[in-house]
């Protein structure tokens, strides 16, 4: 009954609900292609402004504060945060002890066992799922989520392919977490020195220049710790906008003789078999008599591969036969120096946890606590994320309406968002999904990027959209398409479906059940906890009239009202958009 009457609303309010459906455009002022509707005025508010009554002031913005801080608000940890407040909140959070994502992996193989090497992916997507729904430590969770895509490996990738090793590919992430809170020069240096980022670009194994052969060091980490990871392909101000040059472009901040100077520093680091063992080719990760920790421990040294020329990179030259350990540092020491990197990555961790558009004078406010974290502490990265939740542009909800403001939600998060909401349990011990990155599914898997450069890119634009003439970016857009936006949709009902396997046990919904005979206040829970604020007029008219359509008298009639507000307030661009 629930699906029939889920199809029969959807078909009758097709026009409008697939307007909604494919409506981003609601925040982000894009325009779909042959679409006539005005964008709005950046004086138009993306959301209703006046709150529902039902709905307290206090509630919306600690909902708000955990959509950015966390994977979404459950009534456990938003009545933990209203107890304790933005500042003692975060100090808990980050003295919580990290989940372990390989723990949670070698669970969920323990409970599949199977044998197919191309199914353990599933073990550590099932790892990262638990720890973002069931984690303790959400704050650390979601920072790491952050960091996954900027720091990117992804194990669908490399040579060999990355879930040949699920137990490196969890700890990889649980490298990440670790760090979270730590400072950036560390983090730069655990991700440099992890097998699995060696392996996926390839300066695992890398050797010295050859002269006779002509064999030059491998560029691809050395060109990416540039790119991506440290200081960006241009020189930015401190507000993270470019310097230009005398024609009017970007300068940029580096070359590739940067590249190849930095490639050389990266020579002579492979996996750490262990005492006396000198296995330096990649391949020896398939020995069996090797300890599995071989394959997470950080990489060593191998002096006989390193080069021992001098290495010059962003004005710095390391002198000719310095050791291998040396050089890595003082090319550490640089790129974590760079005045590019309070911008660069300060405003890629704004867009991933509160807003894809900060203005210059939030990222600047942001790159100023990394530069200096108010103890002379450079890449304190409690610090920044502090500096980024606590910001008056994540914080003052009259700026978050602003068409503007807020990101489009990932799919990990619209289901991590639900399933905390209405206090989901697992089928099983652990989450267990099965592929969820094609756009008819969720489109998207965790460490499961398509290439280094995420599933999508910071600085993304739609094509001759109003975005583009606004000079607003959109990097969600980038994976979103109208098959992965309707996929969505069917995905989102599916679930709810009380019905069909999935990886939520049976849905009790009892607390939005008790609501249920009054349409208004079950709508009110709904909005706090997947929201964080009031839905739009025509949401709100769409999903009471559908809730009230259902007569109290029927069978299971307030879960099916309930089910039926959630399936059509998870396809709305309101939920679709965290502001």
């Amino acid at each position: 009954m629930f699906l029939a009457r889920c199809s029969r609303l959807a078909l009758q309010a097709r026009h409008g609900l697939t307007a909604l459906l494919l409506a981003p455009a609601l925040v982000t002022g894009q325009v779909s292609p042959g679409s006539t509707a005005a964008a709005p005025s950046a004086a138009t508010p993306a959301r209703l402004v006046v709150p529902h009554p039902a709905l307290r002031h206090a509630d919306q913005d600690a909902a708000r504060f955990l959509h950015q801080a966390s994977f979404g608000p459950s009534p456990r940890s938003l009545a933990e945060f209203n107890a304790l407040g933005i500042e003692r909140w975060m100090q808990r959070q980050w003295s919580l002890p990290p989940s372990s994502v390989r723990s949670l992996q070698a669970q969920a193989f323990a409970l599949r066992g199977s044998p197919r090497d191309d199914y353990r992916y599933l073990d550590v997507q099932s790892g990262i799922w638990t720890a973002a729904i069931d984690g303790e430590d959400q704050l650390r969770q979601r920072v790491a989520w952050a960091l996954s895509q900027t720091f990117v490996i992804s194990v669908v990738a490399g040579d060999p392919p990355l879930h040949w090793f699920p137990e490196a590919a969890a700890d990889y992430w649980d490298t990440l977490a670790r760090h979270a809170d730590g400072n950036f020069r560390h983090l730069i240096e655990a991700v440099a020195l992890h097998p699995q980022m060696g392996m996926y670009l390839s300066h695992l194994g890398n050797r010295r220049e050859d002269v006779a052969s002509g064999r030059l060091p491998d560029q691809n980490f050395a060109r990416e710790l540039l790119q991506l990871f440290g200081i960006g392909p241009v020189r930015l101000r401190a507000d993270g906008t470019p310097w230009l040059d005398a024609q009017g472009q970007p300068i940029e901040s580096y070359g590739q003789a940067d590249i190849e100077g930095l490639s050389s520093v990266f020579t002579g680091w492979s996996f750490d078999a262990g005492p006396g063992q000198e296995r330096f080719e990649h391949w020896h990760f398939f020995a069996a008599d090797l300890p599995p920790e071989s394959r997470w421990r950080p990489m060593r040294l191998y002096p006989a591969q390193h080069s021992p020329s001098a290495k010059t990179f962003l004005g710095t030259t390391v002198p000719a036969g310095t050791d291998g350990r040396l050089a890595l540092g003082i090319a550490l020491d640089r790129i974590a120096g760079h005045p590019n990197v309070g911008p660069f990555f300060g405003r890629q961790l704004i867009q991933r946890l509160v807003t894809s558009n900060p203005s210059p004078a939030y990222v600047a406010r942001v790159a100023a606590v990394f530069d200096n974290n108010g103890a002379g502490v450079r890449g304190d990265l409690r610090a920044v994320v502090r500096a980024v939740l606590v910001d008056r542009e994540a914080r003052v909800a009259s700026m978050s309406l602003q068409p503007h403001a807020g990101r489009l939600k990932e799919p990990l998060l619209r289901v991590t968002n639900l399933y905390r909401a209405i206090q989901a349990r697992p089928a099983q011990q652990g989450w267990a999904f099965g592929w969820t990155w094609g756009d008819d599914l969720l489109g998207q898997a965790p460490m499961s990027a398509p290439s280094v450069f995420n599933f999508h890119r910071p600085g993304y634009v739609p094509p001759g959209s109003a975005l583009a003439a606004r000079s607003l970016v959109s990097p969600e857009l980038q994976i979103s398409n109208e098959i992965s936006t309707l996929g969505w949709a069917h995905q989102a009902r599916a679930l709810l479906d009380p019905n069909r396997p999935g990886p939520a046990a049976p849905l009790a919904l009892s607390a939005e059940a008790a609501l249920a005979h009054r349409p208004e206040a079950l709508l009110a829970r709904l909005e706090t906890y997947l929201l964080g604020g009031p839905v739009s007029a025509r949401t709100r008219e769409l999903i009471l009239r559908a809730v009230a359509s259902v007569n109290p008298s029927e069978p299971d009639a307030l879960r099916t009202r309930v089910r039926i507000a959630l399936t059509l307030l998870l396809a709305s661009p309101d939920y679709l958009v965290q502001k």
